[in-house]
Formats: structure tokens, sequence, C-alpha cells
């Protein structure tokens, strides 16, 4: 008999995570499946739970948001290449739904489960000084990665949670106008396949996915299954360029040469004198002067709509 794991987030965006599970886990059930219903427990909490079953699955569905799903899959390590995923998104952005064509209503999420068929896409991994981790969709450097270590501050907070599940957008724009405060961000440089970049830069987003969150794109050419990542590197720190980047995002197009540099590269390096914030997938990860991303081409396989 075939064996399904099913991991959630009872904290992931405003549904209710462990309802949604467990009507999975009937449904899978009911097409033979034998199934464990496990919920996280604290931020890591998927990888650990993903790790220690991963030799004993087939299936692994992940009912939560987009780091949830990260984490689980860091969890499956040499079992990628084997075990299929199905996604449930429950979170706030829904970057990888987004991406990949999966429904947000979790009844159709639910049936794509049993209906669906594998897609092999890329993954991308950030090496800092001291580790590594795995990402899914992009991995940004300054503004954005202050805006969203303010927001994990936030629901760290008992009514910061509360108010990040009534609206969770507000908070993100709340936010992100306080990162826009920070007027003397930390330059850095970056080589991208060993090529130099003559200027040094205050933001970046490394992308494997052209969805970056609520329908913008940052790296416009970015795509799941392209084999790169594809990056933009912005020059200019002041607030007019802030909110030039962010309508061409809403517009899924690119910013004029004088604000960023768009490029594509399977190895992007970034070093700064001055530790730099950096977010995986909308979770704040900490401050690095050295961070190394690279893409791992089709590395793991996810359920999406047939064609």
């Amino acid at each position: 008999m075939n064996r399904a794991l099913i991991v959630f987030n009872p904290l992931a965006g405003s549904s209710d995570a462990r309802e949604v599970a467990v009507r999975a886990e009937a449904r899978l059930c009911a097409e033979g499946w034998s199934v464990e219903v496990i919920s996280t427990r604290d931020r890591r909490g998927a990888t650990d739970i993903v790790r220690q079953l991963a030799g004993e699955i087939d299936l692994l569905v992940v009912a939560g948001g987009d780091g949830s799903l990260r984490e689980a899959i860091e969890g499956l390590g040499g079992a990628r290449d084997r075990v299929k995923v199905g996604f449930l998104p429950l979170g706030n952005a829904n970057v990888v739904a987004q991406e990949l064509g999966i429904p947000t209503e979790p009844s159709d999420a639910i049936e794509l489960l049993c209906n669906g068929e594998a897609h092999a896409i890329d993954i991308g991994r950030v090496n800092m000084e001291s580790n590594s981790q795995l990402f899914l969709a992009m991995v940004g450097i300054g503004w954005d990665a202050i805006t969203v270590d303010y927001v994990d501050r936030i629901r760290r907070t008992r009514v910061g949670r509360t108010c990040y599940r009534i609206w969770a957008d507000g908070v993100y724009v709340m936010c992100g106008l306080l990162a826009s405060l920070h007027v003397r961000p930390t330059r850095f440089t970056v080589l991208s396949n060993k090529e130099h970049f003559p200027n040094d830069f205050c933001a970046a987003h490394v992308c494997n996915f052209k969805t970056y969150g609520k329908g913008m794109s940052m790296a416009p050419d970015a795509g799941s299954g392209s084999g790169y990542l594809h990056y933009q590197l912005r020059k200019i720190s002041l607030l007019p360029a802030l909110v030039w980047h962010l309508v061409a995002a809403v517009r899924k197009v690119r910013v004029p040469a004088f604000i960023s540099t768009y490029g594509k590269g399977c190895l992007v390096s970034v070093h700064s004198h001055k530790p730099l914030p950096v977010q995986i997938d909308g979770d704040f990860l900490g401050k690095f002067c050295d961070l190394e991303v690279e893409i791992l081409a089709q590395e793991v396989q996810i359920l999406v709509p047939r064609r």
C-alpha cells in the first residue's frame, strides 16, 4: 500500500489548516492510501518531521504557506527524486501556487492530490558563512528582507498574529513603509558565473520563479524550469526608485537600466563589508556578509493540474 504523509502548519494564513489536512486525509484514504497526519510546532518543524519519515513515504502533502513547503522539501533530502509532493496552499502570498497553477481553493487543491500530474521544477540553494538552505521562489537582499524581518517580529506578538490573520496585506504594507525609511542601506557587490559587475548595489532579488507575490514579478524572465537563476540588482536606494521598482513589478516589466541591472546565471555570489539582511521565500534568514546562490535543476516533483 502506498504511504502518504500530510504535514500542516496550524499558523499558516487565515484558513483552518488542521481541518484542510483532515479532509485531505479522508480523500487519500478513499483512494487506498495509508496516511499519517502531523502538525508542525515551530518554525523549522516541517523539516525534522519529513526527515524522519522521508524513506518510508511515496507522497508528501504540505498544508500551509510557501515557507512550510520549502521546509518540508528540505526534509526530503535524497528522497526528493522519488517522493512526489502535493501542496495545499494556505499562506498569504501563495507564490508557489501562483507560479505552478495549483488552485488555492482547498477542495480543488485536495482533488489535485488524486488527479494531478508530477511536474519537475528547479529549486535554489543559498550558502551562507555557516550553513545552507534551500529555497523555491526567491532570495531577497536589502529592502524586502527588512520588510520580512519586521513582519516576523510583529507575528511573534499576540496582537500581531491577530492583525496578520485579519489583514496580512496591511501588515506587509506598513512594514514595507518602515523598511523604506532605511535611507542608507548597506551596499554590496555581485558576481554572476564569475562575472563581476562594476556597480555596487543596495538591494537584490535572485529568483527561481517569475512570481514574487500578489501577482508581482521582480524578474520577469524567470521560470521554475529554466535551469537558471534570474536576478534584479537595484542601484538606487531613493524612495522614487523603490516606487518605480514596485510599479514595474506589478506590471511584470523591467525598470530602466539606471535603476536596476538584470541577468541570469547558475551561480550568483554576493559580498559586503557589513552584514546584509536576507530573506528566502518570505522568511527572514538573518544578516550575512557573504552568500552564494545556486540553482538545482529539476530537483523536486510537485503535483500540478494536468495539461
